[in-house]
């Protein structure tokens, strides 16, 4: 049925639209075509039913002429109405076909609509499980109280180029890893030399990375500067959230003191974390050990590689490798573990199991389990 009585005749709704766009053949050819026919029949009548010698051969002439014309035009307005009316049934069919196949594109638009909104919804979901389980992880781990002191003065950037990166052999000592640091930071920009720190989060780890502390607030940009909105869109850390907060600064004695000691780990750590922490006043150890995941797993992962022009063969090919790209939240992904990007304390607590794997990849051995390397 194309017409639909839920739609009102004024609205444009595309099956009632498309079945009154077919126009039926006029009944006036209907009429006429009756009208010629009974013209012939009583011309018929008269000329079959008169006497002979009442009508006049002339007379009798126009009335056989009159009779075929008679006959000719109703059958002709009959054929020509049932012409019309074929061609109209045809367009009414396909229509219809039209009608139809707009509705099954419809329904399945719907359906991928709300496919999507459910996928959505899902994904919502299982991003806040996500959150709520890293949040309570994190939680769990004790946090060490942060009261603002005197301002350290600031320091270089390129002070951090000073410090070697260290590497993990089968050889390494895994016990003397420990006690070992995982370290993050937001800004609000990625120039140290202008750009501040907005959040900084550690956490202390000992042997079997059992977490054992956590150091971890919000900061204030220096001079009352706000926070760019292209930053906050990244880590949705806005200018209301840190109005009372300190400034790194005043919270860089109680950093040096947190790290003193401790091997440190970090993703990007020596491009980005160092540099910045540097330049806020931060002085690193030399002798202890930086690790930086970044590196790390560009040696033991393989980058997929698409497009690649093999000039032997003179064509383009995929190499499968192991990720797309080095950025923490995909390796994460590339060893399930769960992520919520984007804010310090959760990107130093993920960054340490991602360290962990990329070890075991790497060397076989497993640092969670400290069995495996404590007896050696």
């Amino acid at each position: 049925m194309l017409y639909n009585a839920n739609y009102p005749a004024n609205q444009q709704h595309p099956q009632y639209v498309m079945f009154h766009q077919v126009k039926k053949p006029s009944k006036i050819f209907l009429i006429l075509g009756a009208i010629a026919a009974f013209l012939s029949f009583i011309l018929f009548a008269i000329l079959i039913l008169a006497p002979d010698g009442s009508i006049s051969d002339y007379v009798k002439s126009v009335f056989i002429l009159g009779w075929l014309v008679a006959t000719c035009m109703a059958y002709a307005l009959f054929v020509l109405y049932i012409i019309l009316y074929i061609s109209a049934k045809k367009n009414e069919k396909k229509l219809a076909t039209q009608a139809k196949a707009a509705q099954e594109a419809a329904y399945a638009a719907e359906l991928r609509r709300q496919w999507s909104e459910k996928q959505a919804q899902e994904q919502a979901a299982r991003e806040r499980q996500i959150k709520q389980y890293i949040s309570d992880a994190i939680d769990a781990i004790p946090q060490i109280d942060i009261k603002p002191e005197q301002i350290i003065p600031r320091g270089e950037a390129s002070a951090a180029e000073s410090i070697k990166q260290s590497i993990i052999t089968a050889k390494t000592d895994f016990c003397a890893l420990f006690p070992l640091v995982s370290i993050d930071i937001e800004t609000t920009g990625l120039a140290p030399y202008k750009d501040d720190i907005i959040e900084v989060s550690a956490i202390k780890y000992d042997i079997g990375m059992t977490p054992v502390s956590r150091f971890s607030t919000l900061l204030k940009p220096r001079n009352g500067k706000s926070i760019p909105a292209e930053t906050v869109a990244v880590h949705h850390i806005t200018d209301d959230m840190v109005t009372d907060k300190p400034t790194f600064g005043e919270v860089g004695a109680a950093l040096q003191r947190y790290i003193k000691g401790c091997n440190i780990v970090g993703h990007n750590l020596h491009g980005f974390d160092m540099r910045f922490l540097s330049k806020g006043g931060i002085v690193f150890d030399p002798k202890k050990k930086y690790f930086d995941t970044l590196d790390l797993a560009k040696k033991v992962l393989k980058l997929n590689e698409s497009d690649k022009f093999n000039a032997r063969t003179g064509q383009y090919i995929y190499n499968s490798g192991d990720v797309d790209n080095y950025k923490l939240p995909t390796l994460c992904e590339h060893y399930g573990i769960l992520y919520d990007a984007h804010r310090s304390d959760a990107d130093a607590f993920v960054t340490a199991i991602l360290f962990s794997k990329l070890i075991k990849d790497k060397t076989g051995i497993d640092i969670i389990d400290a069995n495996t390397y404590m007896q050696k």
